[in-house]
């Protein structure tokens, strides 16, 4: 009785499984990373109520924690075209994919020493510095908007931050009252 049931799990798993590969096919096939998107290390995340001015929350890939360490700079790279430089101040933590970090079964297991490790991705916290325009650090007025993608750049990209020009205008002062 058992094989049977079994079994017939096996024919609907396999079934299911022949018709989502089918759709996708119809669609194009799997999905693939843009261009433009493949090389990011993360991604930014919507603000809170809770949230910091100045800060951005990055969602990070979990093969991909070891690009953002503590006090790298990035580039955030806008679908709008501006470019953010800034440097992560928090993290990176790694948290469990669909679970809060205290979730119960996260707990509890611990507790057990058992070994329960969900899938997970990393978050890190960046401070912006500012935007980069035409050589220059200026003040931004926002900070990207939700999905915009974080690059780390490589040492010799971020030596030429010390070259970025800051500009300094009273026009520049934004007031958050």
């Amino acid at each position: 009785m058992e094989q049977e049931e079994t079994g017939g799990a096996r024919r609907v798993f396999d079934q299911v499984r022949e018709e989502m590969l089918e759709d996708a096919a119809l669609r194009g096939g799997a999905y693939t990373i843009p261009a433009d998107r493949a090389n990011a290390a993360g991604f930014t995340m919507f603000d809170t109520p809770n949230s910091d001015d100045n800060l951005i929350e990055v969602l990070v890939p979990k093969d991909r924690i070891e690009r953002l360490p503590s006090q790298a700079s990035v580039r955030i790279r806008s679908r709008d075209g501006r470019v953010y430089l800034g440097t992560v101040v928090r993290g990176p933590y790694a948290l469990p994919d669909g679970l809060r970090a205290d979730a119960p079964p996260v707990v509890a297991t611990a507790l057990h020493g058992s070994v329960f490790l969900p899938e997970y991705h990393g978050l890190v916290s960046v401070e912006l510095a500012g935007e980069e325009r035409d050589g220059a650090l200026m003040p931004h007025g926002g900070a990207g908007r939700c999905g915009d993608r974080s690059l780390l750049e490589d040492r010799g990209k971020c030596a030429s931050w010390s070259r970025v020009r800051p500009r300094r205008s009273s026009s520049l002062v934004r007031s958050h009252a």
